[in-house]
């Protein structure tokens, strides 16, 4: 004889059941961003503000990995600020002038890529 507990469960068995299916924890943008800054300095004069628009393969996270790897490795800092749609992320990435030609050459390298 079947318990009364043990009846019905397979029926229940449904992603957002008990049981089901965890979801995996998209990383957000901003933790691959590490050289980046949360604010613009006072020590920069003048700010140019650059517009970097990732492939559409690529997610935000992945497209400011590549960005921020290049420029932490010509010690250059920045700030980001994502925009856009879901489909269509556009970074805001805002530099000192001085070092604006560099990351612009940056962002047009990697946006052929």
């Amino acid at each position: 004889m079947l318990s009364p507990r043990s009846r019905g469960k397979g029926s229940r068995r449904v992603p957002w059941r008990d049981g089901g299916r965890v979801k995996r924890k998209r990383p957000t943008w901003r933790k691959q961003a590490t050289h980046s800054v949360d604010e613009v300095p006072e020590a920069w004069d003048e700010v140019v503000e650059l517009t970097y628009r990732p492939q559409s393969r690529r997610s935000p996270a992945e497209a400011i990995y590549l960005l921020d790897q290049e420029v932490a490795g010509m010690a250059i800092r920045y700030t980001a600020e994502l925009g856009g749609t879901r489909c269509w992320p556009v970074f805001t990435i805002r530099v000192p002038a001085s070092c604006a030609a560099a990351v612009g050459a940056i962002i047009a390298r990697i946006e052929r890529r």
